[in-house]
């Protein structure tokens, strides 16, 4: 049972884009919390097969990998500490892993040596401009979903009615309005 649920959480996690790597107690046969990959007692699962299995079963299985520059990530990291506004987005786990940078670089590199196929290829998004990234992220998930063309009829607007004219924009002074900020 143990076993079977390891291999659920894997498969779980890596389709959410983490790591195909789950921790794993041998002497009570069971599940501990996820903690950090370099640490020891991981089993290393073979996802490529359950991978494969869900893509020959007609699932689109989009693997997206965001990918975040050290400096990019240390410049985030101060901004959060400067700004009481941002500071709820910084939490002890992101302070503690920014000094172990290389460990969780070299545990990216082994999940994707480890889980990126032909059937299911992990597709890297650089990610320090987030609008970019959300952008090509969008625009590539997008092109990878296959999609028929709809023919649709052509629309024209048609005149718009003078009938009951007014000057809409008057009614409206002196209402309260959100700030434009952008």
């Amino acid at each position: 049972m143990a076993k079977r649920m390891i291999l659920m959480l894997a498969v779980v996690a890596t389709l959410l884009g983490g790591l195909g790597f789950v921790p794993y107690t041998p002497a009570s046969d069971a599940i501990s919390r996820f903690e950090d990959i370099t640490k020891a007692g991981y089993v290393r699962l073979d996802l490529k097969p359950v991978e494969k299995f869900l893509v020959d079963g007609g699932t689109k299985l989009i693997k997206i990998w965001l990918e975040v520059g050290q400096d990019e990530q240390t410049r985030r990291f101060e901004a959060r500490i400067e700004d009481p506004l941002r500071q709820w987005k910084l939490s002890p786990m992101d302070v503690e892993s920014f000094d172990r940078w290389y460990d969780y670089s070299r545990a990216r590199d082994l999940m994707l040596e480890m889980t990126d196929s032909k059937h299911a290829p992990w597709f890297i998004v650089r990610s320090d401009d987030k609008r970019k990234a959300r952008l090509n992220c969008i625009s590539h998930i997008l092109s990878e979903i296959p999609a028929k063309k709809v023919t649709r009829p052509e629309v024209k607007l048609p005149k718009r009615s003078n009938k009951r004219k007014y000057d809409d924009q008057s009614t409206l002074k002196g209402k309260n309005f959100v700030s434009e900020r952008y």
